[in-house]
């Protein structure tokens, strides 16, 4: 298999990206944590030996969101553990040029050598029929939609529940709602500041009603509510400290408050509006929690230094997100690692989350998540908002192309589509 660079795809190249992902990645380190030796058998071949079961190798390598993507080993050696500005794959489309806040640009890769088999998803046959993708960032959401009516854009990555019926009346557009995508999150800081109180998460927790923010985010008919942080489409949904989720009760709030002894300091929301939904949330929540007793300064932030800020426990208290589809338990940061943005971490959790990790029977691991989600609402590891319904807005001309054909769920690729300019 070549790589763009036209070098060939081999067993010291695969092995140098995941020893540097073991590093980088939580997930990674979940699984060079525990693997006693990774060697080369052959060229072709390389071989994990772990220290203790694991009944999740599969999911960690496939995970898209911190992905172990193969790069060639001159790449990994050059760059180390920093930044890698060289973008060599195997796909079938190559990187050509990036230009920040214009486009990223990729074309076919003539050379491409891949799976066979009916396309399913992520698996088999991977046609590039489009000679080049471009993706351009375009952060004004009228001019998103004007652009897709104009013919200037093929498919929207983003589009707000309000425009949804402007396109409907298009005969040259598709719009279409999807299955639940992704869910609201709201992260809190356990590590300093006044949400290292449990007592003052639990008044946060009481105090907010998920539906007003669903509401705002998305609009009505475009989410629905549910307490599991696995999504109602795996086989992970569950229930478990329901009773918790969506409480809406600020006098409840307010008495734990009180026990807390909050003196009124101010609740630094990092939020952003480059994202309309999370901010419009943010909005409510802040709402919400100054009707319980809180003090709240929204700080709103770029979405790239919004990311940076959460990272350090310093200068918040809170931030304001969502999560993609995950398609097993241990693929959610705040889960896997004590390190993610908030901190939190106990003993109970980690042993819940070992018995995830370790055990292979699907009963076992099942009953370990329900532990896990059931201490996630107990601590108040951080708060589950509404889960959002995915919405697909795209060219009558481009075909092939939709939830029928591709994960939508968790990312659309362009795969086996095509233009028709007829």
């Amino acid at each position: 298999m070549p790589f763009h660079n036209g070098q060939e795809l081999i067993a010291a190249d695969v092995i140098a990206t995941l020893e540097r992902w073991g590093r980088l990645s939580p997930l990674g380190e979940l699984l060079l944590g525990a693997t006693e030796e990774l060697v080369e058998v052959d060229p072709y071949t390389i071989r994990f030996k772990l220290t203790r079961p694991m009944g999740i190798v599969p999911q960690l390598l496939a995970r898209g969101g911190q992905g172990a993507y193969i790069y060639p080993k001159s790449v990994i050696d050059a760059a180390g553990d920093d930044f890698i500005s060289e973008y060599i794959g195997t796909g079938p489309y190559r990187f050509v040029e990036f230009r920040p806040d214009r486009y990223f640009l990729l074309a076919r890769f003539d050379d491409y050598v891949g799976p066979t088999g009916e396309p399913s998803g992520y698996a088999g046959s991977k046609a590039a029929y489009i000679d080049e993708l471009e993706f351009v960032p375009v952060t004004d959401d009228a001019a998103r939609v004007a652009g897709l009516q104009a013919g200037d854009y093929h498919y929207l990555e983003e589009i707000v529940a309000d425009e949804i019926e402007t396109l409907r009346g298009d005969p040259n557009v598709v719009v279409e709602i999807l299955p639940v995508r992704s869910y609201g999150f709201i992260g809190l800081n356990h590590a300093q500041g006044p949400m290292s109180n449990l007592t003052i998460r639990r008044a946060v927790q009481a105090a907010l009603s998920i539906r007003e923010q669903g509401l705002a985010s998305h609009g009505e008919g475009f989410f629905e509510l549910g307490p599991g942080i696995m999504l109602p489409i795996t086989v992970w949904d569950s229930d478990a400290g329901a009773e918790l989720y969506n409480q809406g009760n600020p006098e409840k709030a307010r008495q734990l408050l009180q026990e807390a002894g909050y003196d009124g300091t101010p609740i630094r929301w990092i939020t952003t509006q480059d994202d309309l939904g999370d901010y419009n949330s943010a909005v409510v929540c802040k709402q919400q929690l100054e009707a319980a007793g809180f003090a709240v300064e929204l700080i709103v932030l770029d979405e790239a230094t919004l990311f940076s800020t959460r990272s350090s426990p310093e200068g918040w208290e809170v931030w304001n997100g969502a999560f993609i589809l995950r398609t097993d338990p241990t693929q959610l940061p705040f889960l896997a690692s004590c390190d993610y943005s908030g901190w939190w971490c106990s003993p109970e959790k980690e042993a819940a989350f070992e018995r995830r990790l370790t055990e292979t029977d699907f009963a076992t691991r099942y009953a370990a998540f329900e532990e896990l989600q059931r201490l996630f609402y107990e601590e108040v590891g951080a708060i589950k908002q509404q889960n959002n319904y995915g919405i697909m807005a795209k060219s009558a001309k481009l075909k092939n192309f939709g939830p029928d054909t591709t994960l939508f769920q968790l990312d659309p690729e362009f795969v086996n589509a095509w233009l028709d300019e007829g």
